[in-house]
């Protein structure tokens, strides 16, 4: 008796085989996208760490409550000659800030005396969410600050974040 001819399959390799193979693949790509968010979250850069009463701290107050709507807040930051110069029921009802389409970045920080600057980068969209098509564009502004009785406080402000055009 004659034994039978088999035929080589198209698929070669027993199933536990072809098994082990599909999840070594996919067991790779878990790896990579585990050591991609990994690194995302270890080489990110922390924030600098900004003193609450510099200039630059102060400023970052200031856009916080307003992305916060904390208008009672923001005004208190400002220096008591802009408090003269606007009611803190005007500022509230009047201030031009919208914090879906308007975001901040403390760029640098100069004090000279009794007064500091603070350029802060702006970043705006056309969109509330740029992350579907919306387009970002980017201007530096200045921030003025003064220093009275130890406390700084905002002098003067410049768009998108000020009261300058009201006061003219």
């Amino acid at each position: 008796m004659s034994e039978p001819v088999t035929i080589p399959s198209e698929n070669p390799g027993t199933p536990k085989e072809r098994d082990r193979f599909l999840i070594a693949i996919v067991g790779g790509i878990g790896l990579l996208a585990l050591l991609a968010l990994a690194s995302l979250f270890l080489l990110r850069q922390p924030p600098p760490n900004i003193l609450a009463n510099s200039p630059g701290g102060v400023a970052q107050s200031y856009i916080k409550s307003l992305n916060d709507r904390e208008y009672d807040k923001a005004y208190d930051l400002l220096d008591n000659y802009l408090q003269k110069r606007i009611s803190r029921q005007t500022f509230k009802s009047n201030i031009y800030y919208t914090s879906e389409n308007i975001r901040a970045a403390l760029k640098s920080e100069n004090i000279n005396d009794n007064s500091a600057s603070v350029t802060l980068e702006i970043n705006h969209y056309s969109q509330s969410n740029p992350l579907f098509g919306g387009d970002i564009w980017r201007e530096d502004t200045t921030m003025s600050l003064s220093l009275e009785n130890g406390v700084w406080r905002i002098s003067y402000l410049n768009y998108p974040y000020g009261l300058q055009y009201w006061l003219n």
